[in-house]
C-alpha cells in the first residue's frame, strides 16, 4: 500500500518569557526569582521529521526474520519495536535521505505503512511574562468548584510533554514515578520548562502558602511521560508514552502539543488510548493570526480527543487559537499582548533551563488552556463522572463566549468547572460493554452501576433513543435486575444482528435527567483458513456445542492432543470428523470428562461441577484445538454463548505437553498466570522455579512454533497454546486484559542483538509446504552446556509436518526435543546433535540458517550430514537439501562451531602468464591450508581441461596448463577462465577466476 508523505508544520507561538516573584501567602516574605530568557527557532528552522530515521508498520503475516532480511538489503536497521503492533522505528544507515529509503518501503509487499518519524512540537514558548495573579482560574469559576471537589488520590493525569521537574517544591507531592518514551528510561526530567509548567496548572499543591494553585486542589496524580523536547516530539516518542502510560492506569491524558497533519500511528496509539476509556484531552494549536485561521492540529483534531481553544482574560477567543469543528471547548490561555504583564499569561510552576532552577513562569498558548480542561476532567471523574460522561458535561454547562450555539472558533465555550460538577446527580457509569466495544457474541451483557437517583426515574432502553424519537419505549423493568444492595443492574439482550448496537440508561435526581449511552457493535471473529492453533473462548449455548454449528462449515477437520499420564513427554490426537464423530468425543467441544484428560474439567475458579455431570458447564473455553480448515476463504464466526469475563478459570494440566485455549475473548500475560498444585498456589515465575512447569507459552505463528518465556508471551483469544507441565497441575487464568501491545517475535526476536560471546544460530527446515524455521543453538554467558532456562523444548508437531530437534536424552528429567539448545561460551569448537523428521514421502528437505552472516566473523561453522559424512560450510553455502525417501526416516545431523584465530580462507594474488615456451602459468596465494582444485573453462561454463588438485599449504602455489583439453588437443585461440577451488579443514570452500588468453 502507497502512502502519502505526512508533512507537519510547526505551531509554535514564539515568544519570550519573563519570569516574576512567587506568590506569597499573607504575611510571608515574597520571594524574587531572577528574569530566563529562553530561545525558540522560529518555525521554518525546525525540522519536519527526525534525520536518519523512519517508521514501518508491517503487515501480520511478516514475521521478524523476514523485516530484518529486508532491512539487510535497504541498509537499514531495526533501532527498536514500538508498543503498537508490528510497527517498527528503523535507522538509516547509509545518509540516504528519508523520502528515499521510504520510496524503496513502499514498494515492498508486506509493508502497511512507511512514513517518517515526524517531530511534534510543543504549542506555547515562554514570553518573559511578571507574576501577578492567576486570572485564568476565577475565570472558569474555580473557587465555587472546589466547594465541591478537590480531586480524589485514585485519579492521574498523565503529562506527555518535555518532561516534569521532579523537584520543584509545588509540585514533588503530586507525582509519580514518570517514563521517557524516547529512551525507555524512568528519566523524566524537564529541559525545556513546557512540561512543569503544563503538569502545575493541572496539580500545583494548593492551599500551601507557597507558589501557585493547580485546578485538581489535592490527592490527584500527576504521572509525567518525557515524549521530546527543545528540539521536537518524535512520533515514536509519542507513541511509546501513550502506550506505557495505558499501562499505568492513567485517566486523563494532557497533550499540549500537535502537528497540522495526522500520523497514521499516532493516531493508532491514541485511539488505544481510548478505547482504554482513558479522556485525552489536547490544545488546539497557536497557528491562527485573526483574522487569518488555521486548522486544528493533531492529535486534537482526532475523533474522540477534547480539542481546547484558548481565551484571553477579556474572555474571547485568543488571537493565535486554531479554529474548526473539532473544537470542543475553550479554557484560559492567554492572549500574548503583553510581554512583561502576568496578567495576560497564565501562571504556573517553570524549570528555568538557563538557571537549572525551578521557579514559576507566565506562559501563552493552547498548551496552557489545555491543561486547565484536564484538570477539570480529573475533577469531574473524582466527582463520580464516568469516562464518557466527561466530554458532555464540559460541553453542556460551558459559558456561550462566541458566535449563539456551537462555533469553529470556541467551541461549546469557556469552561465553567462549578456548573459543570453540579451537574452530577444521579451516578450512571455503564460498565460493560465498553463504548464501541467489538463483541463477538449475538446477546450481549449490560452491566452498569447505578445510584443517587429518585424511586421510579430508573430506564433502560436498547437501541432506542428517547432524546430522538419522542415514542421510544424502554425495556420492560422484568426484563433486568437492579440490585438496590450492590446498585448494579445487569441485563441480557435478546439475539442481535451483526452490526452497531447502543443502550441508553437514565435516571434522575431531583429535576436534573442523567441519560448516558454506549455503542458497541457485534462483530464477527474471522478464522482464517487452513491450518491453525484454535480454541473458542465462550461457553456455547446448547445449539452451538457442535463444531460445524459453531463455524457454519462441514469442511474441516478439529484435533485434540491428549497427554499420555504414563509417558509425560507423549501424547496421541484425538480427531472430529463433522457429521461423524460423537458430540462427546474426546476432539468435540464438549468431551466427556476424564480423569486421564484432566482439561475436561476446566471451569471458572472455584466452581464445582455438579456430580454425575458428564461434561464442564463452560466448555469448550480452555481447550486448545488443531483446526484445518479448507473453505480456502475466511470463516465468520458469531457466537451465541456466554464470554467468561470477571473470574479468574482454571486449567488443569497432566504432566507433559498440554495444549490450551484462552478462555478470555481478550490477550492475558502469560506472566499473570498463577499455579496450584497440592494445595499450594504460586505465580508463574515461583511455580517454575519450584520445578511445576516450564516457564515457556508457544504459539503456532505463520506455520512454526515461536515460544515466549515469561515474563513475555500472551494467552491470545481464539488460539490454542503448548504449556509444558512437570506435575499435575492447575493454570488459573486472571481476568485482566494485556496492558501493553501484543507482540509476535517470540524466540526470533532473541536472535537479534549479536555479542562476540553471544549469539544464535537460527536453524530453519522446510519440506513441501510444511516448514519448521525457529530452531536456535547459540551460547551464552548466562547458559550452561547441559539443561537449563536458556533451553526451550519443541512441542509436538502435526502431520503433515518437518520438524528439526536437539534432542537431549541424557538429560534426566528435562530429556526430550528442543528448539533452542543454548552452551556456555565458546573457547574452542562446540557441537549440537540435531534430528530432521518428516512424515512426507519424497520430499526435498531444505535446511537454511539465514542469520549465519550476522554472527561474530570469528567463528567457522560446518554442518555435517552425519549419515553421509557430507559437510557443508555454512559460511559460504545458504542451505543443505536432501530427498526424504520413499520411507521417511529421521536423520541425524551435527552443527560444529569453531572459534577461528584466523581469517577465513581466501586466495588471492591470481595471475595467468605464457609459459617458456607453450603453455600458460596460472600463480596464486592460498591463505591457508586446502584441498585445492584447478579447472580451465571456456566463457560459457564448460570445463575444458582439469589440472592438478590434492592437499596444498599456505603460501604462494601455481599451476601450468600446457594449452590442451583432456584428450590431449591444442585448444583454439581465444578467451579463457583458469578457476581455483580450495576447500578449508572445516568444509570451507572459495574460489576465483582470472581470465587466459591462448593467442
Amino acid at each position: 500500500m502507497r502512502i502519502r508523505w505526512l508533512f507537519i508544520t510547526l505551531i509554535v507561538l514564539t515568544a519570550v518569557i519573563a519570569i516574576s516573584g512567587a506568590l506569597a501567602a499573607p504575611g510571608r516574605a515574597q520571594v524574587t526569582v531572577p528574569t530566563a530568557q529562553v530561545t525558540v527557532p522560529t518555525a521554518i528552522d525546525k525540522p519536519l521529521y527526525a534525520p536518519g530515521e523512519v517508521l514501518v508498520q508491517v503487515s501480520p503475516t511478516v514475521d521478524q526474520n523476514r523485516l530484518f532480511n529486508l532491512c539487510l538489503g535497504l541498509n537499514l536497521e531495526v533501532a527498536s519495536p514500538l508498543s503498537l503492533e508490528n510497527t517498527y522505528l528503523l535507522k538509516i544507515k547509509d545518509g540516504r535521505p528519508v523520502p528515499d529509503v521510504l520510496e524503496d518501503l513502499r514498494r515492498e509487499p508486506g509493508i502497511a505503512y512507511a512514513g517518517p518519524n515526524h517531530y511534534r512540537y510543543l504549542t506555547a514558548t515562554p514570553n518573559d511574562a511578571r507574576f501577578n495573579e492567576m486570572w485564568g482560574l476565577k475565570a472558569i469559576n474555580m473557587t465555587r468548584a472546589w466547594d465541591i471537589q478537590k480531586g480524589k488520590k485514585d485519579i492521574i493525569v498523565a503529562v506527555l510533554d518535555s518532561g516534569v521537574s521532579p523537584t520543584h517544591p509545588d509540585l514533588a507531592s503530586r507525582l509519580l514515578p514518570g517514563f521517557n518514551g524516547m529512551d525507555g528510561s524512568g528519566n523524566f526530567a524537564d529541559d525545556v520548562g513546557h512540561g512543569t509548567h503544563v503538569a502545575g496548572t493541572i496539580g500545583a499543591v494548593t492551599d500551601n502558602g507557597l507558589g501557585v494553585a493547580g485546578v485538581t486542589w489535592e490527592n490527584v496524580k500527576i504521572l509525567p511521560v518525557k515524549v521530546g523536547g527543545a528540539s521536537g516530539i518524535p512520533v515514536s516518542a509519542i507513541i511509546e508514552g501513550i502506550k506505557w502510560a495505558i499501562s499505568q492506569k492513567a485517566n486523563v491524558f494532557n497533550c499540549s502539543f500537535g502537528g497540522p497533519v495526522e500520523n497514521p500511528l499516532e493516531s493508532q496509539a491514541f485511539e488505544d488510548a481510548l478505547k482504554a476509556n482513558i479522556l485525552v484531552v489536547a490544545a488546539a494549536g497557536n497557528d491562527s493570526n485573526r483574522p487569518t485561521l488555521a486548522p486544528v492540529n493533531f492529535p486534537a483534531a482526532l475523533k474522540g480527543v477534547i480539542a481546547v481553544a484558548a481565551s484571553g482574560p477579556d474572555n474571547l477567543v485568543a488571537f493565535y487559537s486554531c479554529a474548526g469543528s473539532e473544537v470542543s471547548v475553550t479554557a484560559p490561555g492567554g492572549s500574548g499582548l503583553n510581554g512583561n504583564n502576568s496578567a495576560t499569561e497564565i501562571l504556573s510552576t517553570y524549570w528555568d533551563t538557563i538557571t537549572k532552577t525551578d521557579t514559576y513562569a507566565a506562559l501563552t498558548g493552547t498548551s496552557m488552556a489545555s491543561p486547565h480542561v484536564a484538570g477539570v476532567a480529573a475533577l469531574l471523574l473524582s466527582e463520580g463522572a464516568a469516562p464518557g460522561e466527561v466530554r458532555g458535561l464540559l460541553e453542556t454547562t460551558a459559558t456561550d463566549i462566541g458566535a449563539p450555539g456551537k462555533d469553529n472558533d470556541t467551541g461549546f465555550g469557556l469552561i465553567n468547572v462549578y456548573k459543570a460538577l453540579s451537574e452530577i446527580g444521579a451516578l450512571i457509569v455503564i460498565e460493560k460493554p465498553a463504548q464501541n466495544a467489538q463483541l463477538g457474541h449475538i446477546r450481549p451483557d449490560i452491566r452498569a452501576r447505578v445510584d443517587n437517583f429518585d424511586e421510579g426515574t430508573l430506564k433502560l432502553y436498547f437501541n432506542a433513543d428517547p432524546s430522538a424519537d419522542p415514542n421510544a419505549r424502554p425495556v420492560d423493568p422484568g426484563q433486568y435486575n437492579y440490585n438496590t444492595d450492590t446498585k448494579i443492574l445487569t441485563y441480557t439482550a435478546p439475539a442481535e444482528t451483526v452490526g452497531r448496537h447502543f443502550v441508553i440508561i437514565e435516571a434522575k435526581k431531583g429535576d436534573k435527567l442523567k441519560r448516558i449511552r454506549r455503542d458497541f457493535f457485534l462483530t464477527p471473529h474471522l478464522q482464517p483458513s487452513g491450518r491453525t492453533m484454535f480454541s473458542v473462548p465462550y461457553g456455547l449455548a446448547e445449539k452451538m456445542v457442535r463444531p460445524e454449528d459453531l463455524l457454519g462449515t462441514t469442511l474441516f477437520k478439529l484435533y485434540r492432543f491428549i497427554a499420555d499420564p504414563d509417558e509425560a513427554a507423549l501424547g496421541q490426537y484425538a480427531k472430529y470428523v463433522p457429521g461423524a464423530s460423537d458430540p462427546t468425543s474426546p476432539a468435540s467441544f464438549t468431551p466427556k470428562r476424564n480423569p486421564a484428560d484432566p482439561l475436561t474439567t476446566a471451569r471458572i475458579h472455584g466452581q464445582t461441577i455438579p456430580a454425575g455431570s458428564e461434561v464442564s458447564l463452560t466448555v469448550p473455553a480452555g481447550l486448545g484445538y488443531w483446526l484445518d480448515l479448507k473453505t480456502g476463504v475466511e470463516i465468520p464466526i458469531l457466537v451465541d454463548g456466554k464470554p467468561i469475563e470477571d473470574q479468574a478459570y482454571d486449567l488443569p494440566l497432566q504432566s507433559g505437553w498440554n495444549l490450551i485455549g484462552n478462555p478470555f475473548t481478550f490477550p492475558v500475560d502469560w506472566s499473570n498466570v498463577q499455579v496450584e498444585y497440592q494445595g499450594q498456589s504460586l505465580t508463574l515465575t515461583n511455580a517454575v522455579s519450584a520445578g511445576w512447569l516450564t516457564r515457556t507459552l508457544y504459539r503456532l505463528v505463520n506455520s512454526s512454533y515461536l515460544g515466549y518465556n515469561t515474563p513475555e508471551g500472551q494467552l491470545m483469544p481464539w488460539e490454542a497454546h503448548w504449556v509444558h507441565a512437570l506435575v499435575p497441575c492447575t493454570l488459573v487464568v486472571p481476568p485482566v486484559a494485556s496492558t501493553g501491545a501484543v507482540r509476535s517475535e517470540g524466540t526470533a526476536s532473541r536472535a537479534v542483538n549479536m555479542k562476540s560471546d553471544s549469539w544464535k544460530v537460527q536453524l530453519s527446515v522446510r519440506a513441501g509446504a510444511a516448514s519448521d524455521v525457529n530452531n536456535f543453538a547459540g551460547v551464552s554467558s548466562r547458559a550452561a552446556d547441559g539443561p537449563d532456562i536458556s533451553d526451550m523444548r519443541k512441542p509436538p508437531m502435526m502431520a503433515p509436518y518437518v520438524s528439526l530437534d536437539f534432542v537431549h536424552s541424557d538429560w534426566g528429567r528435562a530429556a526430550g526435543a528442543y528448539m533452542e539448545d543454548i552452551r556456555s561460551p565458546l573457547n574452542g569448537s562446540k557441537i549440537w546433535n540435531f534430528q530432521v523428521a518428516t512424515d512426507q514421502p519424497n520430499a526435498d528437505v531444505v535446511i537454511s540458517w539465514p542469520n549465519i552472516s550476522r554472527i561474530p566473523g570469528k567463528y567457522r561453522f560446518t554442518l555435517e550430514d552425519v549419515d553421509t559424512g557430507r559437510k557443508v560450510f555454512m559460511g559460504t553455502q545458504a542451505a543443505y537439501t536432501y530427498n526424504s525417501g520413499a520411507r521417511p526416516a529421521s536423520r541425524k545431523f551435527r552443527l560444529v562451531a569453531r572459534l577461528s584465530a584466523s581469517e577465513s580462507l581466501m586466495i588471492t594474488g591470481l595471475n595467468a602468464a605464457p609459459a617458456r615456451g607453450q603453455g600458460t602459468v596460472l600463480s596464486y596465494s592460498l591463505s591457508g591450508d586446502a584441498t585445492v582444485g584447478v579447472e580451465v573453462i571456456t566463457l560459457t561454463g564448460k570445463v575444458v581441461r582439469k589440472l592438478a588438485s590434492g592437499a596444498q599449504s599456505a603460501g604462494m602455489r601455481s599451476a601450468v596448463w600446457d594449452n590442451r583439453d583432456a584428450r590431449g588437443r591444442n585448444v583454439p585461440g581465444g578467451s579463457y577462465l583458469m578457476q581455483v577451488t580450495a576447500v578449508g579443514p572445516d568444509g570451507q570452500v572459495v574460489r576465483a577466476v582470472q581470465p587466459a588468453t591462448i593467442r
